[in-house]
């Protein structure tokens, strides 16, 4: 299943099956960095940095929301800890990550890393649709709520 973004007024509906929930740019392995530099090319031609998105990858989307105040690490409402490095958080379907990282890639020890700095969210069996929504910083991911806002 390919991850698709739908949007109407401040909610992105990402509709699929499992996703990595934090910064969009721990997603892409080193040897494929040109694929973050596309996102945000994408942001700067499209609005800028400071809006929300649903970006182009491939054949998926993904959805990139500015943080209220950048870098940093920020609390959710899961109890769990977001690292922010690229001013972003958002949503990577992982269909999207493996196939970044090839088919020779050890998933269990990505999905691993990935966990480090954000959240695998989802559920592989069936799809779902995620609403994100983000005001001022406060954002939504499904039931998962991070303030990034102040």
């Amino acid at each position: 299943m390919v991850a698709i973004c739908q949007t109407d007024a401040r909610i992105i509906r990402m509709i699929g099956r499992k996703f990595f929930l934090g910064d969009p740019c721990f997603a892409f392995p080193d040897d494929k960095r040109w694929f973050w530099e596309e996102v945000c090319d994408y942001m700067r031609d499209n609005g800028g940095f400071d809006k929300d998105h649903c970006v182009p990858v491939g054949n998926h989307h993904i959805v990139v929301f500015p943080t209220g105040r950048g870098d940093g690490v920020y609390f959710g409402s899961d109890g769990r800890t977001y690292g922010v490095d690229s001013g972003a958080l958002g949503l990577v379907p992982l269909e999207l990550v493996a196939w970044m990282h090839g088919e020779n890639a050890d998933m269990a020890a990505v999905a691993g890393r990935l966990e480090r700095f954000g959240r695998i969210i989802g559920d592989s069996a069936r799809d779902a649709i995620i609403p994100c929504t983000n005001q001022g910083g406060d954002m939504t991911f499904g039931e998962i709520s991070i303030n990034t806002g102040g």
